[in-house]
């Protein structure tokens, strides 16, 4: 009996300590995206602001 819930309570941590794993690559994997947006914002504004340079240097 003893042995028994033993093995339900080492299943259950491994349980939940998967799921705390899965959720932390999520989280990771929200970061990296979030990052790459900004990142892809930040070379959309400079491109736009490389433009108008370019077209201020030609008036």
């Amino acid at each position: 009996m003893r042995n028994d819930l033993d093995t339900k309570w080492k299943k259950a941590i491994v349980e939940i300590a998967e799921e705390f794993k899965k959720s932390n690559q999520l989280k990771r994997i929200e970061i990296e995206d979030a990052l790459e947006r900004r990142l892809n914002k930040l070379k959309r504004k400079k491109l736009h602001a490389k433009k108008l340079l370019e077209e201020i240097g030609r008036k």
